[in-house]
């Protein structure tokens, strides 16, 4: 069986994965709470995209997040650009 995961890209150009069921858990654990059904939340966040992606924007923090998280692809940094266009200062030391 395959495994879902929100893919995301960030302002670095870099690409990391979190598993689905990391954010499906922390919606269903809150939802537990409030005496509704674990598995039936659990499944309903994992079946439904923007609930999922909605639940991770507004009810988790990176650093929740981070340690589950996998990077996919390293930033690409252009240092020749950087070279010519990087603001440069003079530092005696």
């Amino acid at each position: 069986m395959s495994k879902k995961y929100i893919i995301i890209e960030m302002s670095d150009n870099s690409v990391w994965e979190i598993p689905a069921s990391i954010i499906a858990e922390n919606r269903a654990k809150y939802y537990e709470t409030k005496d509704e059904n674990y598995n039936d939340i659990f499944q309903e966040t994992l079946d439904d995209e923007e609930l999922l992606i909605d639940w991770a924007e507004n009810n988790l923090s990176w650093q929740e997040v981070f340690p589950h998280s996998k990077c996919i692809k390293q930033p690409q940094v252009d240092y020749s650009d950087d070279w010519h266009n990087g603001e440069k200062n003079i530092e005696e030391r």
